[in-house]
């Protein structure tokens, strides 16, 4: 299956894609969140075997939407 193939699956018909959309179609949950330290970004943590991604708050969209993806393409 192609990417764009796979995209349409989830509902996402275009550009920039919004990791959002396909984290709920999985059932992970996407939480704001706050770090302690300024090196933390996004976290993943696994609540009763289901995948919560947690992204710093008061970022830039494109930065939260690379972070998501990126945690995403981890689980």
């Amino acid at each position: 299956m192609n990417a764009w193939a796979l995209l349409k699956q989830f509902g996402v018909l275009y550009l920039p894609v919004n990791p959002l959309i396909i984290c709920e179609a999985l059932g992970v949950k996407v939480w704001e969140g706050n770090f302690s330290d300024d090196k933390t970004s996004i976290s993943y943590v696994d609540v009763y075997n289901k995948p919560n991604i947690i992204y710093k708050r008061h970022q830039a969209m494109t930065k939260i939407r690379f972070d998501v993806a990126y945690e995403l393409g981890m689980i």
